[in-house]
């Protein structure tokens, strides 16, 4: 595989212009040159990917040069420090698949779905979920009654204290000087969703034992 720069364009889906102030920063390799012509090959497409995808994650240029400049060890580095906490498989579906699924064709909920990360639109009315397990939850709650409405709108109401959790768990395990160590991020990774789901369980026991005492509490009406 040859690819010109324009080509190398429509395969990255970075710009020519980007790609150029990319190479400009030694972020990849020079391409091949034949006569005024540069060709770039597969090792430079999975170079490009790689610090398109770090850049994606908030990786400043200036930050990406000195890891490229540092070598291969350093760029593992930042790639493992940018790894999701779960490895879910996301799954492709359709809007009509999706309207379909829960009985609501519109729009607004869709945005509304997108914005609080449920779902990543990908063009062509084609959207991925956040994880495989959200078709499994949607399966789930829909024929106990939930809309979809309720469900868009229980993620929007708990989506900022999972944020304010995440943020916790930064703040208490990992300390200032390790907040860039793989080691201690797997670490996290390791404990914090045990954690959070042990303590969540006991809520919602809690929570069960309250609605149970309050609906037995309510006075019976006598016909």
């Amino acid at each position: 595989m040859e690819l010109t720069i324009d080509e190398l364009a429509r395969r990255t889906g970075i710009t020519a212009r980007n790609l150029r102030a990319y190479r400009e920063r030694g972020l990849f390799p020079p391409p091949v040159m034949r006569g005024r012509t540069g060709y770039y090959g597969p090792a430079h497409v999975e170079q490009i990917m790689r610090v398109k995808r770090l850049h994606d994650q908030g990786f400043a240029l200036d930050l990406l040069q000195e890891i490229v400049e540092a070598g291969e060890d350093a760029l593992r580095r930042a790639e493992r420090l940018t790894r999701p906490f779960t490895e879910n498989t996301a799954v492709v579906v359709t809007g009509a698949e999706l309207a379909a699924l829960t009985g609501h064709d519109d729009p607004a909920l869709l945005r509304r779905a997108v914005d609080v990360g449920m779902l990543r639109p990908l063009g062509d009315d084609r959207y991925a979920t956040v994880s495989d397990r959200l078709i499994g939850v949607l399966g789930t709650l829909l024929p106990l009654g939930a809309t979809g409405e309720d469900i868009v709108g229980g993620m929007e109401a708990l989506r900022p204290h999972t944020d304010a959790i995440a943020r916790k768990l930064i703040e208490m395990f990992l300390p200032r000087a390790d907040r860039t160590d793989p080691e201690t991020l797997e670490r996290l990774r390791a404990v914090a969703p045990e954690m959070i789901r042990g303590l969540l369980e006991l809520s919602l026991d809690a929570a069960v034992r309250d609605t149970i005492a309050q609906g037995h509490s309510k006075p019976k009406h006598s016909s």
